[in-house]
């Protein structure tokens, strides 16, 4: 039987009956105030002409509390987060980091104030408008705030930020997504109902307060004109019946290239150990056309090909890489290879042991993904091996 669909009426766009959690509502200032944002400003990458304390003069008369400033960063994610049981605020602690979560954030618009929003809670909209003597134009629920506070030791507010905002945004980046992971790995049921935010910085806008000897206003901040862009700004030149024929699966395809980009999509989102084990089955593949391109080119028959590679390891493979097809005299391509050798163990580590990758682990994966693609640029920049097999590769230690 076919679905019957009809006009609903929306009445009902947040839960008004959820817990309110005192304690977390004092604990950050979002909590605590509604925020007057204007819709045309907003400060982003910006050129090296602009004068920096200007794109931050709000805040130059705000002095440090005993030399320091603290920031909250309100990150606007492009879809909700769940709901700890019946609650829609809470908080979260991730290493030395805590993240409060709320899902009744909302942009207030109000009447007679056609140039602003209100970022304010759900609950305050009617107060906000009783405050100001207007009334309630529009409220449009803000997804999920997840807010998170800095400290950063400045002689001013526009230092501070200059020399911290792209550290914060690396631990938000380094966080955010393996927090996601985790509510999707726990949700009550078996769910994908909670996305990929796979950069923080490129694709969210970020609210930052700044407090010193008093709060500052806030500041929308694009730390990536992508977070509210209004054009695509990358592009595909090839024909549209080559994308088609890609997505019919009727074309050949460079499968370790596959692999690659999707390990580093992976590798970005936080998802370690799934970007590892994508990034070694790239490398398998490639590995096992390289040799058997050296090894036809020795003489291999098709009929042994199937032979030659059973049961033929990773490390072996590795080994083979080594010894044949590489300078292992030069010292940057002993490194690259030792740095995929570590990417391997690793692999083998989640594969047989089930270790789950942490933020300890990402330089020793960002390393690996980037020596694979260095080693497919370099042998395939490099000449076809001669008919007898000779080869400038140097002998090298086997691969344990």
């Amino acid at each position: 039987m076919k679905p019957k669909f009809n006009y609903i009426p929306i009445k009902l766009i947040c839960n008004e009956d959820a817990p309110k959690n005192s304690n977390l509502f004092k604990r950050s200032d979002f909590f605590k105030y509604a925020f007057s944002i204007k819709r045309d400003h907003m400060v982003g990458c910006a050129t090296d002409d602009l004068n920096r304390d200007s794109s931050l003069d709000i805040w130059k008369e705000i002095s440090p509390r005993d030399g320091r400033y603290e920031f909250e960063l309100a990150v606007q994610l492009p879809f909700f987060l769940p709901r700890h049981g019946d609650a829609d605020e809470y908080a979260v602690t991730i290493g030395n980091m805590e993240y409060v979560v709320s899902n009744r954030h909302c942009e207030v618009f109000l009447d007679g104030k056609p140039d602003e929003y209100f970022l304010a809670h759900y609950l305050s909209r009617e107060g906000l408008a009783e405050k100001l003597k207007t009334k309630l134009n529009q409220v449009i629920m803000a997804k999920s705030l997840v807010i998170a506070k800095f400290v950063a030791e400045a002689a001013s507010a526009s230092d501070a930020v200059e020399a911290s905002f792209a550290d914060w945004i690396a631990i938000l980046n380094r966080d955010l997504p393996t927090l996601i992971t985790a509510m999707r790995y726990h949700l009550d049921e078996d769910s994908y109902e909670v996305p990929e935010c796979n950069d923080i910085g490129k694709f969210c806008p970020i609210y930052v307060l700044c407090q010193g000897t008093e709060i500052g206003k806030p500041l929308r901040f694009a730390a990536h004109v992508a977070a509210c862009q209004i054009q695509p700004f990358c592009k595909f030149s090839c024909d549209i019946s080559t994308i088609e024929a890609f997505c019919a699966g009727t074309t050949d395809i460079d499968m370790p290239k596959v692999l690659l980009d999707r390990a580093t999509l992976l590798l970005r989102s936080g998802e370690l150990s799934l970007a590892c084990i994508l990034a070694c089955m790239a490398c398998e593949t490639f590995l096992t056309d390289c040799i058997r391109q050296e090894l036809l080119g020795r003489g291999l028959t098709k009929s042994k090909e199937k032979d030659a590679f059973n049961d033929l390891t990773f490390s072996q493979m590795l080994n083979l890489l080594s010894y044949f097809l590489l300078d292992m005299t030069d010292q940057t391509t002993k490194t690259t290879v030792g740095r995929i050798n570590a990417l391997r163990k690793l692999r083998n580590d989640i594969v047989h042991n089930g270790r789950w990758l942490g933020v300890d682990s990402q330089q020793a994966v960002k390393d690996g993904i980037a020596a694979l693609k260095g080693i497919r640029n370099k042998i395939g920049a490099q000449p076809e091996a001669t008919p007898d097999g000779d080869s400038a590769a140097a002998s090298s230690p086997p691969v344990s």
